[in-house]
């Protein structure tokens, strides 16, 4: 009975290291095949395969939109950085010449931030691990 006792303190807790292991996956599980889906969204850390070159939403997020449970005067704006290889690039929304653009060309590409996620509700920072970027990838 003693020996049953030992063995089984001694297996939980290897049990629920499994476990957690297998929940957290595989770096290869956030890859996104842009190639097969020209418009796709990533989360914060997340890396897109586009062929010759890949696209990772990493960096400093830039967030001054105004929250939807306010008037405010201005709508704001929002800026993303995005590793390309060994470049940083940001791009924003709305679209501005003064302010930031909303795409970029990669080689014979041109990459596009569409969308912002999630909109904020209540004046707050929003954590990185929280928001989502639709892109969208087209020939030049």
């Amino acid at each position: 009975m003693k020996t049953m006792k030992r063995l089984m303190w001694v297996l939980f807790p290897i049990m629920l290291l499994l476990a957690a292991c297998d929940h957290w996956g595989s770096p290869e599980d956030n890859v996104i095949d842009c190639t097969a889906n020209p418009v796709f969204t990533l989360g914060y850390g997340d890396t897109a395969d586009c062929g010759d070159w890949s696209v990772t939403f990493t960096g400093d997020i830039e967030d001054s939109r105004c929250p939807t449970s306010v008037t405010c005067i201005w709508a704001g704006r929002v800026d993303v950085q995005l590793q390309l290889g060994d470049d940083l690039i940001s791009l924003g929304l709305p679209d501005s010449p003064e302010q930031g653009r909303s795409r970029d060309t990669v080689g014979n590409q041109v990459i596009e931030l569409l969308e912002v996620l999630p909109v904020p509700v209540v004046a707050g920072e929003i954590p990185k691990k929280d928001y989502l970027i639709k892109l969208e990838v087209s020939a030049l």
